[in-house]
């Protein structure tokens, strides 16, 4: 099992999609906040 801290910035996010994509298993965390990043934002 891997764990990715800031999964849900550019680099972790891709990460976990490679991770997952050649079988490995892991585990994404990111920072609590209630603010949605800019990239995020775009989509409702």
């Amino acid at each position: 099992m891997i764990l990715v801290v800031g999964g849900m910035g550019f680099l972790g996010c891709n990460l976990g999609r490679y991770l997952a994509e050649i079988g490995q298993t892991c585990v994404l965390t990111r920072h609590r906040t209630s603010r949605i990043p800019g990239f995020l934002e775009l989509y409702p």
